[in-house]
């Protein structure tokens, strides 16, 4: 089943029986309609307020079909809209007069719901992805004015024939040669398109997949080699500090060329010509390629063609591959098709260095967090401890023993609290490999670790749950985290509980953290957490979250982090799904 895509369709049909079944049936299927009853109006409503897609009859008075699709492909404002021909004429010449009006598609009357459903979505989406496309759009109306010019001419031959009928009979074979030419070129120009559009498709779908760089690269190589009918290529980027081109991915390379094409001035002649052109760069001819193994023999020269990678106007690599002699240079349709693929992984690569900025950036704030948490705590534990101890001593001096008593109890307790924030410092330094383990076990591994050894009731509840995202996972894991930190520095409980459940019906999955402590008031945070739940709320804000705070003086605290959720096939061993 088709996946809708929803649009503006205008309806042109002077038979209002058909003109409302197609009403009803785009509309049911969640598109915005709007019918006319004669091309004159039909033409008015595209000029006023222009439709993604237009399904045209042919037969209609006063002005027919073709002559209306050729009226809104000569107006600026409504010439990129695709036209779709809805007729009972079903021979081959009326649907090569469609398409020669500028129509891109043509359905048969009576026609059946589901082709109509199926040709409309074809349509809309080849329209959109079209318009990603402007310079390859230029080139193809280049091709329908000369068609149009071809048409002229050969109406004029038309009406000479009709008054030299005996005469002209050549010149009418002539010209439906013609016919037959322009229509075997477009054919070919139409899948030249498409195979273009595929290509640009997959890469983008690469591209807006979250993927290991070197995998998403690797990809994208292959595609745009395949496309170019190359078998050799590769793609370096940009080390901006070094001024260094360093090799990621290559295909077709022999091993004993890979280590001196691994790292390469980005100074050197063809690199820098390349990199300051913005452009792709092809250099025919060359018996021998920067970058490249060397042709096998002398008269096997290679055509090179190199094209500079960048994002935001920043230079960030260069994609080089070659092509063999016999191939012919480059189109201009193969040239835009590079620059658009070259876009997309320019992009590829400023979201993963950015990705992995954001992980530096975060690594460091959560050494700074440690570090604050250790002197905040521990350090003021152990300087308390050495004071007691002192006094302990001085008590001991002056034959005080009761005095001294109590000093080794205080030095007990604190030295157990101190043993509790250092096991929690040092958990957070080592937690457990989500990747590996799953949130589950993470999070009753912690339970069993910590929890656990203070003697602390604990409990797990789990709902079934479908694969959940590795960042979904950590965000929920570190919220858990700082929810369970918070009940054993401050709470004083007896117990705590942990229930992850999935909402169906708001698509949310919640952590609830709950525990039977002494509570506190959610509006005075000094010195019980609040640095914690700062971190708690700025998690589940960088998923577009929600996270709740229920607490009351005697009455344990409440912890509920909600983030947005969108189920899939359930996977057991990857989350470990099963209730605790």
């Amino acid at each position: 089943m088709i996946e809708t895509v929803n649009g503006d369709i205008l309806i042109v049909d002077d038979t209002i029986t058909s003109l409302n079944a197609l009403l009803t049936i785009l509309t049911n299927s969640g598109y915005e309609v709007r019918g006319a009853h004669n091309g004159a109006t039909g033409l008015m409503i595209a000029q006023a307020e222009p439709p993604e897609l237009v399904l045209l009859d042919v037969k209609m008075p006063d002005m027919d079909g073709y002559e209306v699709c050729r009226q809104l492909k000569q107006n600026p404002v409504t010439a990129d809209i695709p036209v779709i021909f809805v007729s009972a004429l079903d021979e081959v010449e009326d649907k090569v007069k469609g398409f020669e009006a500028g129509g891109v598609d043509f359905i048969s009357k009576p026609y059946q719901l589901e082709e109509v459903l199926a040709r409309v979505q074809i349509h809309l989406r080849l329209s959109k992805l079209q318009k990603q496309l402007e310079v390859q759009n230029d080139l193809l109306q280049d091709e329908v004015s000369e068609r149009e010019r071809a048409e002229a001419a050969l109406r004029v031959m038309n009406d000479e024939l009709e008054q030299r009928v005996g005469t002209r009979t050549a010149e009418l074979a002539q010209a439906n040669g013609q016919i037959q030419e322009y229509s075997e070129n477009l054919e070919q120009l139409v899948a030249n398109r498409t195979r273009e559009l595929e290509v640009l498709y997959r890469v983008t779908a690469v591209a807006s997949e979250s993927l290991d760089l070197e995998i998403s690269l690797r990809r994208s190589l292959e595609q745009i080699l395949a496309a170019m009918h190359s078998s050799t290529g590769v793609i370096h980027l940009l080390n901006k500090k070094e001024q260094t081109l360093n090799l990621i991915v290559h295909q077709g390379v022999q091993a004993k060329v890979l280590e001196q094409i691994s790292s390469l001035s980005a100074a050197s002649p063809l690199a820098a010509q390349i990199m300051a052109s913005g452009q792709p760069t092809i250099v025919p001819g060359l018996s021998h390629i920067p970058f490249l193994p060397p042709a096998p023999s002398a008269d096997q020269r290679q055509t090179y063609i190199g094209m500079p990678l960048s994002s935001r106007g920043q230079q960030v690599g260069l994609m080089s591959f070659v092509r063999e002699k016999e191939l012919a240079h480059p189109s201009a349709e193969e040239l835009a098709l590079l620059n658009s693929v070259a876009e997309q992984i320019g992009l590829v690569v400023e979201r993963a260095w950015l990705q992995q900025q954001a992980e530096q950036t975060a690594v460091m704030e959560e050494r700074a967090r440690l570090a604050r948490d250790l002197h905040d705590s521990v350090t003021q534990l152990l300087y308390s401890a050495t004071l007691i101890a002192e006094a302990g001593r001085e008590s001991i001096n002056s034959d005080n023993y009761e005095r001294a008593h109590t000093c080794v109890i205080e030095l007990g307790d604190i030295s157990q609290q101190a043993l509790k924030e250092m096991r929690l410092l040092i958990y957070e330094l080592h937690p457990p490999k989500l990747e590996r383990d799953g949130l589950l076990a993470a999070l009753q591994e912690r339970l069993d670790s910590v929890e656990g050894r203070t003697k602390i009731a604990t409990q797990l509840l789990v709902d079934d749950l479908p694969e959940l995202p590795i960042k979904m996972q950590e965000t929920l894991y570190f919220i858990a985290l700082e929810a369970l930190n918070n009940t054993l520095k401050h709470a004083q409980a007896k117990s705590v509980a942990l229930h992850i459940k999935v909402n169906n019906h708001d698509q949310q999955l919640c952590l609830h953290v709950t525990d039977d402590g002494v509570g506190f008031d959610p509006g005075n945070t000094a010195g019980k957490g609040g640095l914690g739940l700062k971190s708690m709320q700025a998690r589940a804000d960088k998923l577009g979250g929600t996270l709740t705070i229920l607490s009351e003086l005697g009455r344990g605290t409440a912890v509920k982090a909600c983030l947005a959720f969108h189920p899939t096939i359930p996977d057991a061993n990857k989350n470990g799904s099963k209730p605790h």
